[in-house]
């Protein structure tokens, strides 16, 4: 344990070949593997386990640990943890997933490393949030992409997709309207007054949000759009206005 924490790798490898045991705990409950592991020992962790070393009765530490590496982006502790067989898909009190603090805190490294270790993607927490709405919500556009490509959809949570596009494109969140298409948002959902991102951000003034929606498939051929767009020349004369009308058919 002491050649371990100490980063001793070859003496690790003589001690194992020795005949020490890699099954014994300190005072603390900590097995060889575990102190591996929390120490980012990726080569040690591999000798380890290639000995029969296992987590055994720590699975529930050992996630715990693997919830804090992945909050903070520590992906050699992260690498180790999944090489000594830690469970990537245990949850905290709140439901949450390694792979959703890791979304949550921007760690997209450790996001890969964990879909690439097997975590369940579909998952959702205690407030009903999948990784893939996480990262919508937190304009997390390459970890959407690394979602999608693995299989992730919004499911039943289009409802809630959309509200967060409306907000979005009302104040021009440009990042997560962006990770909203990516995710496979409905561009034409409506509101309770029947109104469209689209409208909403013309309203408002949002030209780059305007564009993006109108790439992503919105309709244009709508007698509100036009509405809205009358009201946005009636309101404004900033230079918006005319890159707006640009992106638009002929009123």
């Amino acid at each position: 344990m002491t050649a371990i924490r100490n980063g001793r790798t070859e003496v690790v490898s003589l001690l194992i070949e020795a005949g020490a045991n890699i099954h014994l705990q300190n005072e603390r409950g900590d097995s060889a593997l575990m102190i591996a592991a929390s120490e980012g020992r990726t080569k040690v962790v591999s000798l380890l386990v290639k000995a029969g070393a296992t987590l055994g009765q720590q699975q529930k530490e050992a996630y715990e640990l693997l919830r804090s590496a992945s909050e903070r982006g520590y992906v050699g502790i992260v690498t180790s943890l999944i090489a000594a067989g830690v469970d990537v898909n245990g949850r905290d009190k709140d439901r949450d997933s390694a792979l959703m603090m890791a979304i949550r805190n921007g760690r997209t490294e450790v996001v890969s490393l964990l879909i690439e270790a097997g975590a369940n993607i579909h998952l959702q927490n205690k407030r009903g949030d999948s990784a893939l709405m996480i990262a919508a919500s937190k304009g997390r556009t390459k970890d959407v992409s690394l979602l999608v490509k693995a299989g992730a959809t919004l499911g039943q949570q289009q409802e809630e997709a959309y509200e967060l596009l409306r907000s979005a494109s009302e104040t021009a969140y440009v990042g997560i309207v962006a990770s909203l298409i990516a995710a496979g948002v409905d561009v034409n959902g409506r509101d309770k007054d029947r109104d469209s991102a689209l409208m909403v951000a013309i309203r408002n003034g949002r030209t780059e949000v305007v564009s993006l929606l109108i790439e992503a498939g919105a309709n244009i051929d709508l007698q509100e759009i036009r509405v809205s767009f009358r009201f946005s020349l009636g309101h404004f004369t900033t230079a918006w206005t005319y890159d707006s009308r640009r992106l638009l058919v002929p009123l």
